[in-house]
């Protein structure tokens, strides 16, 4: 019987520990919810109360998002017309259709470089509050951090919600520029899916070790809102921004945790053998930080990996978290 799975005359449902552990380590509970009414199978009552109170809470977060937005929006839209939300709360609606069923935890604002410091001193003197211990009352120790950082992290002192602006989407970006659309006016626009957003997704999920399962969810939804012609310019976009490596390695951990989900286009340039040596490294660091308890903080046993890191058998004895890790993609290759 598979870790994390309740099983009641011969029918299997979701557990609270199943639950927990997504919600705690992937958070991807709220993708679990529609399996409590797809499914005619029992689930642990004490499961089913934790996903409705994750859910009531992922709808409080979506609300508050969307005055925080707004009231962005009316500190910095009319001035700042290179502003535009991305990531988090916006990804939700884009690729669910739902905000509900995507559990985000901040609103990520990027601006023009030129609009980074205004934006960061409008919004610091209308109610938010910046986290970063680095900041100086010196105005031009305060400008020159400012032009150095990639972002910064404040709170909304009303909601508590963690806002990041960005005037980089990486420390070194050589991606081309979002295209945007406007889903409602008036609001902040979002980027266009298309070749350019998905490449950054790969990469910001690459730069990340691809250790949270909802960014790969992600992409399992993104390629079926993409064109085809999209493929090849992702490829190209990759290719040209020197992310050909990390780009690779996250396509086949896309394509091994959520099987024949990725285009065929871009899983037979990703199946390449140049930069095999780096591409497979990669590749495992990324299975090391998706099945650690930890993330990219606590990896299982190298001695385990060592002797076979590609036997998947010895990947789920390596810890409880590898355990339940896969009763979760089990659960998420029937929803998606």
């Amino acid at each position: 019987m598979p870790l994390g799975l309740s099983q009641r005359d011969g029918a299997i449902g979701l557990d609270v520990e199943l639950v927990s552990f997504a919600a705690r380590r992937h958070r991807v509970e709220c993708l679990l919810y529609p399996w409590l009414f797809s499914q005619a199978v029992p689930h642990q009552p004490e499961a089913v109360a934790v996903l409705k109170r994750a859910r009531q809470q992922n709808a409080g977060r979506a609300l508050a998002f969307e005055v925080v937005t707004d009231e962005v929006h009316a500190l910095c839209g009319d001035d700042m017309p290179s502003m535009l939300v991305f990531k988090g709360s916006s990804l939700a609606r884009q690729l669910y259709g739902d905000p509900l069923l995507r559990r985000s935890h901040d609103v990520d604002l990027l601006v023009h470089k030129g609009d980074f410091l205004p934006a960061a001193r409008r919004l610091l003197s209308s109610g938010f509050v910046l986290t970063d211990t680095a900041r100086s009352d010196h105005r031009a120790v305060e400008s020159a951090y400012y032009r150095m950082a990639r972002d910064i992290e404040l709170h909304h002192a009303a909601t508590g919600i963690r806002v990041e602006l960005h005037q980089r989407r990486f420390m070194v970006d050589r991606l081309p520029p979002f295209s945007t659309v406007q889903a409602n006016a008036p609001s902040l626009p979002t980027p266009a899916l298309d070749a350019a957003y998905a490449t950054y997704l790969i990469g910001h999920g690459a730069q990340t070790d691809w250790h949270r399962m909802k960014w790969l969810a992600d992409l399992t939804q993104l390629w079926r809102r993409l064109p085809e012609a999209e493929f090849a310019e992702i490829i190209r976009h990759c290719e040209r921004s020197s992310m050909s490596v990390a780009a690779r390695a996250s396509l086949r951990i896309a394509e091994e945790i959520f099987p024949k989900s990725t285009p065929p286009g871009l899983l037979e340039w990703a199946a390449g053998r140049h930069n095999e040596t780096q591409t497979r490294a990669a590749h495992l660091r990324f299975r090391r930080a998706l099945y650690s308890e930890n993330g990219w903080r606590n990896f299982p046993s190298w001695t385990a990996f060592s002797r076979n890191p590609y036997d998947s058998r010895r990947l789920r004895g390596a810890t409880l978290a590898a355990e339940m890790a896969h009763a979760v993609l089990r659960r998420f290759r029937r929803i998606l």
